[in-house]
């Protein structure tokens, strides 16, 4: 899983494999250690049962969690889409978009 930040995006884009894993497992996570620090992310599919408000993003026990809706989980991991989208704002009254793509590879 590929994280992209800039000061108002978040991407995560997933590899094929990934994406089988998140479908079975409902979570992927990546942790990076840095000289005694690490930094994690990861990606949580929410329960069918939670409200269905979009993509969320926490900082939640070290690391940044997006959220995903399970209806929307479910459209990129079986149907043709490629991302899924949302936004949220930051602490700073920014917007901060995030996206969810699969990582078709070089060729397209």
């Amino acid at each position: 899983m590929k994280l992209q930040l800039t000061p108002h995006m978040l991407r995560l884009r997933l590899a094929e494999e990934e994406l089988q894993t998140f479908a079975q497992v409902g979570q992927l996570s990546q942790v990076l250690h840095l000289g005694g620090h690490s930094f994690g992310y990861a990606l949580r599919q929410l329960p069918p049962e939670a409200p269905a408000l979009g993509l969320a993003v926490r900082h939640e026990a070290g690391q940044l969690v997006v959220e995903v809706p399970a209806a929307l989980a479910r459209q990129l991991i079986d149907g043709n889409t490629v991302s899924i989208k949302g936004e949220v704002i930051g602490t700073d009254e920014q917007r901060i978009r995030i996206v969810v793509e699969k990582d078709l590879g070089p060729s397209h």
